[in-house]
């Protein structure tokens, strides 16, 4: 009886890590109903100076429904996953490949946490603004608009394969994280 008690009590902390609502927003022709989380402080401490850090953790959305129908989170080993996933890093490469020569040398990333496809193959919602780079580069505000549009435009022209549950497509959400280093 003691070891249900301690595990029902445990359980609501491993659903979500902080607060959360859930919010609902028109996008590009669909309704998604999105979870938003609340943002988590994180304090650590220096190995060698002990002094600690605090630092705001944000959390990406989860978008939960497309027009009322759920989205799905698949598992990382299924065939439909990872010919999103190198379709889209594919896709990513690419349009990273055209404007390179206009980058400085260092660190960039993109991250994709919530890209969403739906029953047709298409990819109808991300967050915008995923490409980051190292703190030694500076971009100007300009040239982050061209690269985020750029890449907006090449994920919006990519045909996946629908994922199909019981018969029928259905929406599935997908995690796509990357980076790159230019050397001189």
């Amino acid at each position: 009886m003691r070891v249900v008690l301690i595990i029902l009590c445990a359980l609501p902390l491993f659903v979500f890590a902080g607060n959360h609502d859930t919010i609902t927003i028109k996008h590009k022709g669909n309704t998604f109903d999105i979870a938003r989380q609340s943002p988590d402080t994180l304090i650590t401490m220096h190995p060698h100076t002990y002094v600690q850090v605090r630092s705001i953790v944000m959390h990406p959305l989860i978008p939960l429904r497309i027009n009322g129908n759920t989205i799905y989170t698949i598992n990382e080993t299924d065939f439909i996953y990872k010919a999103a996933v190198s379709t889209v890093n594919d896709c990513i490469e690419t349009v990273f490949k055209t404007i390179r020569d206009e980058l400085p040398v260092g660190s960039y990333s993109y991250e994709l946490p919530d890209l969403v496809i739906n029953e047709h193959g298409k990819i109808v919602f991300f967050t915008s603004n995923a490409f980051t780079t190292s703190r030694e580069i500076v971009l100007t505000e300009q040239q982050y608009k061209t690269i985020n549009s750029l890449f907006e435009k090449a994920l919006e022209d990519i045909e996946l394969i629908p994922l199909v549950i019981d018969g029928e497509r259905t929406s599935f959400r997908i995690d796509i994280k990357s980076n790159f280093r230019l050397a001189q």
